[in-house]
């Protein structure tokens, strides 16, 4: 069978085939040629940074490392008082409730306060759950848990926010508050639930209508966050938080609009 390419062609594309074939029999030894500079880096065998760029990024580093320890710092705090204030609620709550369960009396004892609110001083604050032997003027009184077969274990009832306490919370403290005289005999300086979950201290111990329990947050001197939690406590046991630096307006009574403390 013939070529389909004329004589001349198929000479042409022949020698075309041997020259490639033969290129590719000898292949060349010739090196790529780098320019001097990437071929001086190569041979020294340096690279990287110089010591005054990584002095700029760890400079650089170091203060945004300060900016974000303060900024924790700052909510850490802010969080604690919310616990705090929380878990004081909780307290009182379950008092009111333990009352109408057990038919008996139960009290809050505020034990101790920190007065001077110093920032520079570790936090401090401390008060006592307990129930009493009576619907109504109480004359023992049990730390909780109530004891049983002469068994005793208060240290459920026990809250303390000082360095190594129960309730431990850096900077949180309870502010000492107005003096409490309390029902009948024993009970100053505590707030008493009835069996009915009425609060039974008399009117002196309620200003414009409750009585308010201070957390304070004493970086706030520092950083100017939130600085305080009310608890608000009214006649018939109703407990409300007002967090932050807002406070009420004098003579306003629990559930009233309240003011922004400039």
């Amino acid at each position: 069978m013939g070529s389909f390419f004329p004589p001349h062609w198929r000479r042409g594309i022949g020698s075309v085939a041997d020259s490639t074939l033969g290129s590719r029999a000898a292949p060349s030894t010739s090196t790529l040629e780098l320019p001097g500079p990437i071929l001086a880096c190569q041979r020294s065998g340096k690279a990287g940074f110089t010591f005054p760029e990584l002095a700029i990024v760890i400079a650089i580093l170091a203060i945004l490392s300060s900016i974000g320890w303060y900024a924790v710092q700052t909510s850490l705090a802010q969080y604690r008082l919310l616990k705090i204030s929380r878990l004081l609620h909780a307290d009182l709550q379950q008092l009111r409730s333990l009352a109408i369960y057990s038919n008996r009396q139960t009290r809050l004892v505020l034990v101790s306060a920190d007065a001077a609110l110093d920032p520079t001083e570790p936090q401090g604050g401390e008060w006592l759950l307990q129930i009493g032997n009576r619907s109504g003027l109480s004359s023992e009184w049990d730390t909780l848990p109530p004891n049983e077969n002469g068994v005793v274990d208060d240290g459920l009832g026990e809250r303390s926010l000082y360095p190594g306490g129960s309730m431990e919370s850096p900077w949180i403290s309870l502010a000492d508050g107005p003096s409490l005289v309390g029902p009948g005999l024993n009970c100053a300086k505590a707030i008493v639930f009835s069996p009915r979950g009425w609060i039974e201290n008399p009117p002196a111990d309620f200003s414009s209508g409750y009585i308010t329990l201070t957390l304070i947050n004493k970086r706030a001197s520092f950083d100017g966050g939130m600085g305080r939690a009310d608890l608000r406590i009214s006649r018939t046991g109703m407990i409300r938080i007002e967090t932050g630096k807002r406070t009420l307006l004098p003579g306003n009574p629990v559930g009233a609009a309240e003011a922004t403390a400039p």
